[in-house]
């Protein structure tokens, strides 16, 4: 799902950059033909430039809030849960191990106290 978003949002910037070029292109030719100065083009494209930032940072900022309240509400671990739970299984493992090197002796011990009294 995120790779998806962060695919759209890529996408979004590349309509950007793409309309970035056609408007200079449409500005550069008004020019050439005289219907604007090159001055009134530039600050055109600038002005609509900045409020196409705006926008995108507006839109980016708001998709993400937007992603961020779905997770929020999915029941989904995040990477600090997972790995406090790594930690935990990782410590019930060795006490895990611990127990159970601890039982085999206790056993061996208990069969060598058998077998020493069988031998009697």
């Amino acid at each position: 799902m995120l790779n998806s978003l962060r695919k759209s949002l890529l996408a979004g910037v590349g309509v950007v950059s793409f309309t970035k070029d056609k408007l200079s292109s449409l500005f550069d030719d008004l020019v050439e033909r005289g219907e604007i100065s090159n001055d009134q083009a530039k600050k055109i494209l600038s002005s609509l430039l900045r409020r196409g930032e705006t926008d995108k940072h507006h839109w980016v900022d708001r998709v993400v809030g937007e992603v961020d309240k779905v997770l929020s509400k999915a029941p989904l671990v995040t990477r600090a849960e997972y790995r406090t739970l790594e930690a935990r299984v990782r410590a019930l493992e060795g006490e895990d191990a611990t127990t159970l090197d601890e039982t085999v002796e206790a056993k061996a011990d208990e069969t060598s106290l058998a077998e020493a009294a069988a031998d009697d």
